[in-house]
């Protein structure tokens, strides 16, 4: 195909794949994470407006968030029988959240609107609990391979935009807390917990970053031309695959010719069925290993120093490792929050929770999550029995 110079030809390409042409608004977290992992899928979701079938993941997800908001919000859970699985997973990690979660003042799924040189973040923040000066993100997740660690939520995009706004929003002082906490949507339930803590400088200087990143996107979402913004070929196969793969293969230099493609689809497929065989295995290993007791882990080695957190905390001085082993041997408590830095010399505090026993490890759930939910069917009704009629018995002489 020809090279794409003018709105109108841009206009009619967009529609001709089920989109329309559009102009980027503002900027979001979840974008700043799809720019990173391919410039071209998010032209493809963002400017030319393609619709993404998403997945059943995803969709698990909004719901376990829909009830945490109405138990947050109303101190119960939904009883009706559509939310049943997304309240036996939300109570499965609900005892991470802080202690005397309901005492707490809370702002829940609050609206950020973040102001930048280029485009505003827009976003919603789960969870604010100004008296902690604590933001939390909900994080659903099939293992607990996918957690992300202290050291990567500060350098990720809610992890840096969410505190910033809040900080502004309720003016909370410093230093800020980030955490995700997460919830096991397979297995047993049980969740997770990392928190990164901010003081103003370093939050500045990462947000700054951030905001250098929503400048480069909106120049490349303001291009006609999907050739120009460069693609990614190897994150085709992330997520269960590209939606838009099919439409990078026929842009112009798209640099993948039809010979190509059939083998770029078949690595697509190996790479694809490789991924789900080494998560099916770790994600066993994990479960018999551990039977649930494992959140996340530093990278760190050498000595460690246990922070508090709601006043259950286990001090340790030994290396990542042997402090877990410590706790799934059970000669330890089953909580360790690991603090890497104290604040001098240029380092940063920042605090990992390693290991945790489920259901919780500050504040037990208000119920034990079960592992079946009870549920009300209505009684078996008897059937009527049909009246039989005897028959006579012995001889009946006539005379």
């Amino acid at each position: 195909m020809t090279a794409i110079r003018t709105r109108a030809h841009a206009a009619k390409f967009a529609r001709e794949l089920g989109g329309s042409l559009r102009d980027l608004k503002h900027c979001s977290p979840s974008q700043i994470h799809t720019h990173d992992d391919c410039a071209r899928k998010h032209f493809w979701g963002k400017r030319y407006g393609l619709p993404d079938p998403g997945s059943p993941a995803t969709e698990l997800g909004t719901r376990v968030h829909d009830v945490l908001d109405v138990r947050l919000g109303t101190g119960k859970w939904p009883e009706h029988r559509d939310a049943e699985r997304a309240v036996r997973i939300a109570r499965g990690g609900f005892g991470y959240l802080p202690k005397d979660i309901d005492k707490l003042p809370k702002h829940i799924e609050a609206q950020m609107d973040l102001a930048t040189p280029t485009l505003p973040m827009v976003g919603r923040v789960d969870l604010v609990l100004p008296t902690l000066s604590l933001v939390i993100d909900h994080k659903s997740a099939s293992s607990r391979r996918w957690a992300k660690t202290a050291a990567e939520l500060r350098t990720d995009p809610q992890g840096i935009s969410y505190p910033v706004w809040a900080q502004r929003q309720f003016d909370l002082p410093y230093p800020l807390r980030f955490a995700h906490v997460g919830y096991m949507t397979k297995g047993a339930p049980g969740g997770f917990y990392t928190e990164v803590v901010w003081e103003e400088a370093p939050l500045m200087q990462a947000w700054a970053a951030v905001q250098a990143k929503v400048g480069v996107i909106q120049t490349d979402a303001a291009k006609l031309d999907p050739a120009d913004v460069a693609p990614n070929w190897e994150a085709c196969g992330k997520y269960g695959g590209c939606p838009f793969f099919a439409q990078c293969t026929k842009v112009a230099g798209a640099g993948v010719s039809t010979s190509t493609q059939g083998g770029l689809i078949m690595a697509l497929e190996n790479e694809l069925l490789a991924s789900l065989a080494g998560k099916r295995k770790t994600d066993e290993a994990i479960e018999a290993s551990t039977l649930g007791k494992v959140a996340t882990l530093p990278t760190n080695t050498g000595q460690q120093t246990g922070s508090g957190l709601g006043g259950l905390a286990l001090e340790v001085a030994m290396s990542p490792a042997g402090a877990l082993d410590a706790v799934l041997a059970g000669s330890a408590a089953p909580v360790a929050v690991m603090t890497v830095g104290d604040g001098t010399n240029g380092t940063e505090v920042m605090t990992t929770l390693i290991a945790a026993m489920d259901p919780g490890a500050v504040n037990p759930p208000d119920a034990v999550a079960p592992t079946e939910l009870p549920t009300k069917r209505p009684a078996a009704k008897k059937a009527k029995k049909k009246p039989t009629t005897r028959k006579p018995t012995g001889t009946l002489y006539i005379g």
